[in-house]
């Protein structure tokens, strides 16, 4: 393939999902052993591609989708860590899907991103905390992944996390009382592990808070 490979790809991109399937696969090889040129239109017209495969109704197109995204990511990094935050919408909604192996591949996607150089949990977490999204999305599949991160990230990553985490201990409180039990026990061991981790003080700042009850 020529030095505009990924260009030529994009190309023969349909809404055939067969056939993205086909070319998913031809695409996942080269992007596994190629870097992606830092020109701005071509990556923004790979992440315009993936993401419209990601957010079909093919759970297949979903998952190579997901594995591109993924192979891109380690190769590149340097050139596309600043842009997948820019679609990290697309990742956010995929963490709600009825597929359990998609739901998976998405948080891992973002537990990868924050890691990376000129990148940090803190970065993704002012994501997780925007209004309407993470912590606060309608779904609650949602809100479970956004916190099994967090829980990741005071269990790696305390230090950098604590001052967010502190700043959540309304909303994580709140969702103990959430209608969904599965988003009531994952923030309730979110708070569990900030008590562990920041001690008195975090235990007091919980209680301050009057929202959750004195059995709980």
């Amino acid at each position: 393939m020529d030095t505009n490979w990924l260009y030529v790809l994009l190309q023969k991109s349909t809404a055939d999902p067969l056939e993205r399937l086909k070319l998913g696969n031809v695409i996942l090889n080269e992007i596994s052993q190629r870097k992606v040129s830092p020109h701005p239109k071509l990556v923004n017209d790979f992440l315009d591609v993936m993401s419209g495969w990601l957010t079909g109704s093919n759970f297949k197109v979903t998952i190579i989708g997901l594995e591109i995204l993924d192979a891109a990511l380690r190769t590149s990094p340097e050139v596309l860590a600043s842009y997948y935050f820019d679609r990290l919408s697309v990742l956010i909604e995929r963490m709600g899907d009825a597929k359990v192996q998609v739901r998976e591949m998405a948080i891992n996607l973002c537990r990868q991103l924050a890691y990376l150089e000129n990148s940090s949990p803190v970065m993704l977490l002012d994501r997780l905390c925007v209004h309407g999204t993470g912590f606060e999305h309608k779904q609650w599949l949602v809100k479970v992944g956004s916190l099994n991160i967090l829980r990741d990230f005071l269990s790696d990553s305390f230090a950098l996390v604590i001052p967010q985490a502190i700043n959540l201990i309304p909303q994580l409180c709140r969702l103990t009382n959430d209608p969904n039990s599965e988003v009531r026990d994952a923030s309730t061991n979110c708070l569990v592990d900030l008590m562990v981790f920041g001690g008195k003080s975090i235990i007091a700042k919980i209680a301050n808070t009057r929202i959750l009850n004195e059995q709980k």
